[in-house]
């Protein structure tokens, strides 16, 4: 269901917010979860993980950040090695309360 996630009301283990992630997502995902639940967030770009981070550092109890890597790999009698100089990459942003 979409809709205005700034609006959602109740208490939860996990949010994951799916949109462009401004700071104040990120202080009213804090208000809805439960003691010990977790926010985690996708972002494709670092200047959103950077607002993820530094809205959820000083709120948060853990903060942690991974960067995800997509590369294509291919398999041959020779061995196996990326089979393009193409990658893509994301971050996720996990934090507990």
């Amino acid at each position: 269901m979409a809709a205005d996630f700034l609006a959602a009301e109740g208490s939860y283990d996990v949010v994951h917010p799916d949109l462009q992630i401004q700071p104040e997502h990120v202080t009213h995902a804090y208000s809805l979860l439960r003691s010990g639940g977790y926010l985690a967030c996708y972002t494709p770009f670092l200047e959103q993980m950077a607002i993820v981070v530094d809205e959820a550092t000083p709120l948060f109890r853990e903060v942690h950040t991974h960067e995800l890597i997509e590369r294509e790999m291919t398999r041959s009698k020779r061995g196996t090695r990326p089979s393009t100089s193409v990658s893509h990459s994301g971050y996720v942003t996990i934090a507990r309360k």
